[in-house]
């Protein structure tokens, strides 16, 4: 499906009293495509569920000339002025539109390329939008700019629950960034659970950074999978800070993460100083001999603790 056919779809929305998700990935809309669906958004009552995954909403590419923008832009999606830069985006109308939406929980728009500007859109909408829970911007090449707004934003969103940012060109200073604001968040566990299975979710190493800083301060939960997540040494490491100082963690499995020697020396140093920890599974990662080695001997001697690797 391409932008032109996009146009009866978001006219059957803008009047549809039944239809609550709609899926749309893999359909090359594109910008002109995400700007009509935008406009069902604004008006839409009923859909709560949206994936407009792959889908190239960020376009070829997102400026354009200053000699091309004619007057002054007041229509969603038009070509605009955005922090300061030149910009015409599919996603920064999904944006605009989900500051006035009030039903829509659940966006999907991973692989897109909004990079830092559309991340900074989508962050403004946080800032007003009080329905949608869960977002999820996985492959997006949003980078540390952008991950700062989302995480400015975060901190005013009081109803936002998930947010996948992985497999993004987020570094420690923007994940340090979400993870201080998500603190004061339902995310960081103010429902506390005490098993918690993130395996298979593709989180990357931006996201066990946030994990790890939520789990340092985090007093209930007991169990926590991220099995096959390629959170490599980066993430291996954040964890690992977080359990010299966590006292209720018991068992951690963080197999097939593409944790190799640098990775499996902290977990060792960490597991030197946690006492509480009685369970880790580090099968699949390449933790090297040395490595191997350095966490058989921080547990050596503990009675009932299991060691897989």
């Amino acid at each position: 499906m391409t932008s032109v056919l996009a146009k009866p779809i978001t006219d059957a929305l803008k009047v549809d009293p039944v239809l609550k998700t709609l899926n749309l990935s893999c359909n090359n809309i594109g910008d002109e495509g995400a700007k009509v669906l935008a406009s069902a958004l604004r008006v839409n009552a009923v859909l709560t569920e949206v994936n407009l995954s792959d889908n190239n909403l960020g376009g070829e590419t997102d400026y354009i000339k200053a000699s091309e923008v004619e007057g002054e832009s007041k229509e969603v999606g038009d070509k605009v002025i955005y922090e300061g830069r030149e910009m015409i985006s599919g996603v920064l109308a999904i944006a605009k539109a989900l500051e006035v939406n009030e039903v829509l929980t659940h966006l999907i728009t991973r692989n897109n390329n909004i990079r830092d500007e559309g991340a900074k859109a989508l962050a403004a909408a946080l800032r007003v939008n009080e329905v949608l829970t869960n977002l999820e911007l996985m492959g997006n090449n949003v980078g540390d700019e952008g991950a700062t707004a989302l995480a400015s934003a975060l901190r005013v969103n009081g109803v936002l629950n998930k947010l996948n940012i992985s497999w993004n060109e987020i570094g420690p200073t923007g994940a340090a960034a979400i993870a201080d604001a998500l603190k004061g968040n339902t995310l960081r566990g103010t429902d506390p659970v005490e098993s918690l299975d993130l395996s298979s979710e593709y989180l990357g190493p931006a996201s066990a950074i946030v994990i790890a800083s939520l789990i340092a301060g985090n007093a209930v939960l007991t169990d926590l999978y991220l099995f096959d997540n390629s959170i490599g040494d980066e993430g291996a490491m954040a964890l690992a800070s977080a359990l010299r100082v966590n006292g209720v963690l018991t068992h951690l499995d963080l197999g097939a993460d593409q944790i190799r020697e640098q990775g499996a020396a902290a977990i060792a140093e960490a597991l030197r100083d946690n006492e509480v920890l009685k369970s880790v599974d580090l099968r699949g990662n390449n933790l090297g001999d040395e490595g191997k080695k350095a966490i058989q001997d921080a547990v050596s001697g503990r009675e009932g603790f299991k060691l897989e690797m």
